[in-house]
């Protein structure tokens, strides 16, 4: 070996092969499902939220509705008989109203006992009850008509009117009640 002469170097380590890359549109296909699903997702979750919030407005319409019907088949169906049976029914009543309907029911408590003490025998059918709108506070206003089927005392029907209100129903503490009930012209 000549002092000149370089040292051989031994050769290098083959490289290691390179990765093959996935084709381009491969690339772009993962890609794309990513955003597609992603887009599925905010859709689901969109149409979900819109769903619960009619699902809400609409339980809240059938408890107005139900509390309209219910409390107007009980107005117009007085019931004295029995022991304290007008006492009954006038605090059945005022339980189930608030504001100037229940100022209304509390100062007027005597005259309205006698009248349904002495009152003919009735029983009210709801003909229709039907949401007319729900007022800035929350309340809601249910237009309702009924049928008023009024009995002598030998239990025949003598008269059957028909009544259309306005009843607003409004919650105060966790209940519906009503607040406000005339009658529509």
């Amino acid at each position: 070996m000549d002092a000149d002469a370089t040292p051989a170097r031994p050769d290098p380590a083959p490289a290691a092969p390179a990765t093959p890359r996935p084709p381009l549109r491969v690339v772009w296909t993962g890609i794309a499902a990513t955003v597609a699903v992603i887009a599925a997702l905010a859709i689901a979750t969109v149409l979900l939220v819109g769903h619960e919030s009619r699902y809400e407005t609409a339980m809240r319409e059938d408890t107005v509705l139900e509390v309209a019907r219910s409390f107007t088949i009980q107005v117009m169906s007085p019931d004295p008989t029995g022991d304290y049976g007008a006492n009954r029914y006038v605090d059945r009543m005022t339980e189930q109203v608030t504001g100037e309907l229940e100022t209304y029911w509390r100062e007027s408590r005597d005259q309205i006992l006698i009248q349904v003490a002495k009152g003919p025998k009735s029983e009210a059918t709801i003909l229709y009850a039907g949401l007319e709108r729900w007022n800035d506070d929350g309340s809601a206003d249910v237009l309702v008509i009924a049928k008023q089927s009024i009995k002598d005392d030998d239990d025949k029907t003598i008269a059957e009117p028909i009544a259309q209100l306005l009843e607003t129903v409004r919650q105060e503490g966790g209940q519906w009640k009503i607040s406000n009930m005339g009658p529509v012209l």
